[in-house]
């Protein structure tokens, strides 16, 4: 496990980005004990899910892994060729529990060509994730976890969180038997 992070936090409006609608025990496949928790953004904007995975532990980091949704991203899922939710859930559930952030885009996905030529960021591209990690933060605050371990993140979200005020303490990477611990 690695130390956790130390970020300066942003200076954020104390009213959430968004609110919590519902939350719903629902059976999945990978997971019997699983519940979905709805949101939705102060400003209208695409409604984003919590999914909890088995009893969350109460006194150390919960493991928790985000998603952005986009129909080609998750298509390239289904054909093998990148994560998905389903394993996601899969993993977190050997694990003993944890959460599945989905978050939904507000663009357009990007193309499949995109996805296969791009392996990093084009340079002088706009930053549109600071939204996206707000809303993540915001979501974990209002579940009551503010000391969490990232799955599978892309380098970089695990300060971005910090910057909300999330105790990130350790990353993992993904594995078909659960999390193992990154390098």
């Amino acid at each position: 496990m690695t130390a956790a992070l130390k970020a300066t936090v942003v200076d954020a409006p104390p009213v959430p980005s968004l609110r919590q609608l519902t939350d719903t025990r629902v059976p999945l496949a990978d997971s019997q004990e699983a519940r979905v928790v709805s949101f939705r953004p102060s400003d209208g904007g695409i409604e984003p899910l919590a999914i909890l995975i088995g009893q969350l532990p109460l006194r150390q980091p919960v493991l928790v892994r985000l998603h952005v949704a986009g129909l080609a991203e998750d298509l390239m899922a289904a054909l093998g060729q990148g994560p998905s939710v389903r394993a996601a859930i899969a993993d977190l559930a050997v694990s003993g529990g944890g959460v599945v952030l989905y978050l939904r885009q507000e663009r357009p996905s990007r193309s499949t060509a995109d996805i296969f030529s791009a392996a990093s960021p084009r340079p002088g591209a706009p930053d549109t994730g600071n939204r996206a990690y707000r809303l993540a933060a915001d979501m974990l605050i209002l579940l009551g976890l503010r000391c969490i371990s990232l799955v599978g993140a892309a380098p970089g979200e695990a300060q971005r969180l910090a910057t909300y005020g999330l105790d990130v303490t350790s990353h993992f990477a993904c594995g078909s038997n659960g999390p193992a611990k990154s390098r």
